[in-house]
């Protein structure tokens, strides 16, 4: 995965298990390099355990500093707003709490690893999980570079995937997830996570999902063997 900071805007690129011509790599780094953790936690603010998911998800990325992206997505019915307040819900959040059948608040994929007949992994889990990925080679590395257009507000994101090894699997997904840092907004339950809480009493909510650019599933990569190389532009308003 990689990581870009636009103000408090972030983008994370991820490869899931997946090529045009091959094409000359330019961003990418073509040198084995160990997995990262990529925590999508499904929350809400009317959640009353979310905090203490928030608070474990960020123990996590300190233990191994920059090898843990954090993606928040609020849906499900804890997320749903009473009169007044703010709706952190999108879309593509909803549609991906349906398929991982999240069954209880916090909960989150990591790195959308199968087990358990599922998806969905409890807040107590994701440390062992966490610990797990780390030491794991990755088959694939994930480069880009952005630009951005004020005037037009146009984002364009040049992306490589580039392949050390044979994936897995003979079909992999990319997947380009926008989120934002230090929004602030209710959220019961708050007082499990004190250091996310304001002078002025509301949350400071982290790492929430403002959109899927690629969809929750990605973009399809068909070409998963050892020297290949996807090359993706794409162009996001």
């Amino acid at each position: 995965n990689i990581v870009f900071r636009m103000k408090n805007i972030l983008l994370y690129f991820l490869v899931f298990c997946s090529v045009l011509s091959l094409q000359a790599q330019d961003i990418v780094t073509t040198t084995g390099q160990r997995k990262s953790v990529v925590l999508e936690e499904f929350t809400g603010i009317k959640c009353t355990f979310c905090p203490d998911g928030h608070l474990r998800a960020k123990g996590i990325a300190d233990n191994y500093p920059g090898r843990v992206v954090l993606i928040n997505v609020h849906a499900g019915g804890f997320a749903i707003p009473s009169a007044g307040d703010p709706d952190f819900r999108t879309d593509e959040g909803e549609e991906l709490d349906d398929f991982v059948g999240v069954s209880g608040y916090p909960s989150g994929t990591v790195n959308r690893r199968f087990h358990n007949n599922d998806y969905d992994y409890g807040r107590g889990e994701w440390a062992g999980v966490a610990a797990e990925v780390v030491e794991e080679v990755s088959p694939v590395n994930v480069g880009a570079k952005t630009t951005y257009d004020p005037m037009t507000r146009e984002l364009t994101i040049i992306t490589e995937v580039y392949y050390t090894k044979d994936s897995e699997t003979s079909e992999n997904r990319l997947i380009i997830a926008l989120t934002q840092d230090d929004i602030e907004g209710p959220q019961i339950g708050a007082s499990r996570n004190p250091d996310d809480i304001l002078p002025n009493g509301l949350y400071n909510h982290g790492h929430m999902l403002r959109d899927y650019i690629t969809g929750p599933f990605g973009s399809v990569i068909s070409e998963t063997t050892q020297g290949s190389l996807y090359v993706d532009t794409l162009v996001y308003t």
